[in-house]
């Protein structure tokens, strides 16, 4: 795009400008610490799971909780019960 403008000049500085306010808000999307799901779809808050709105898994009759690894789950549990544990003492 830039071959249409000057490189000297008011227009010039414009572009420039404006090539630099986009860049920053692009860096900002990528490098903050939002609790969001990131580019592209950082418009989405963090406590949307898009497994529970899927709709060809609804249409399959899959819930969610069978997608989890069962090692995963086991180690959820694990931790679960070791801060249980913690949270007595």
């Amino acid at each position: 795009m830039n071959h249409i403008i000057p490189h000297y000049g008011i227009f010039s500085r414009w572009y420039f400008g404006r090539m630099m306010k986009s860049q920053t808000a692009q860096g900002e999307k990528y490098a903050s610490f939002k609790k969001d799901h990131g580019p592209p779809y950082h418009h989405y808050s963090a406590e949307y799971d898009e497994l529970e709105h899927n709709d060809y898994l609804k249409s399959k009759g899959i819930s969610p909780a069978e997608l989890i690894h069962p090692n995963f789950e086991a180690r959820q549990a694990l931790n679960a019960t070791s801060d249980h544990a913690v949270a007595h003492h």
